[in-house]
């Protein structure tokens, strides 16, 4: 016997580099996944029904902005050779998750540097205003080490803090 349940699909586009604001709809869909399906998921645990939990759904997914930063390629599993290369000094800006080009690569800049240009470019795309308050993922796909994202995400929050922007549930002042 088949049990067949009543499914809906929300298409994430959260990544910022990959399509102007006015071209969103061709956006890929990067770390904001994880938000998106972690906010479906609450909401279908909290018993709301599959409308609604759709609709909860769409909401978080039109309110995720992300952006890439790779220091080196990700290695296909089964394959010898990471699917690009950067050099040691060399990093790379609005790359996809699977290793899609990005916006530009060149010379490594600081966590602070790189924090900067991040928020200069999700703010940018991004309906925030001083005052009101944001959640924030940093994450590093397993290749960064936590030392290096809790000092990228201080930096973060510190710049934001310094627009009037909060940082949901962190635990700096």
């Amino acid at each position: 016997m088949r049990c067949f349940w009543p499914v809906k699909t929300v298409r994430v586009w959260d990544d910022v580099a990959s399509a102007s604001k006015e071209n969103y709809l061709d956006r890929r869909g990067i770390a904001g996944n994880v938000l998106v399906i972690k906010i479906a998921g609450a909401a279908t645990a909290s018993g709301l029904d599959l409308e609604e939990a759709y609709r909860v759904a769409c909401k978080a997914r039109d309110n995720v902005y992300s952006i890439g930063v790779g220091l080196s390629g990700a290695t296909i599993p089964g394959e010898d050779k990471p699917i690009f290369t950067l050099a040691d000094d060399e990093m790379e800006y609005g790359l996809g998750i699977h290793g899609e080009p990005g916006v530009w690569n060149g010379p490594l800049k600081t966590s602070h540097e790189i924090a900067e240009e991040s928020l200069n470019t999700l703010l940018a795309d991004m309906p925030v205003a001083e005052g009101e308050e944001v959640s924030l993922l940093i994450n590093g796909l397993g290749a960064t080490s936590i030392e290096e994202l809790y000092i990228l995400s201080n930096d973060v929050t510190e710049i934001l803090k310094s627009k009037g922007i909060k940082v949901y549930k962190t635990d700096r002042k």
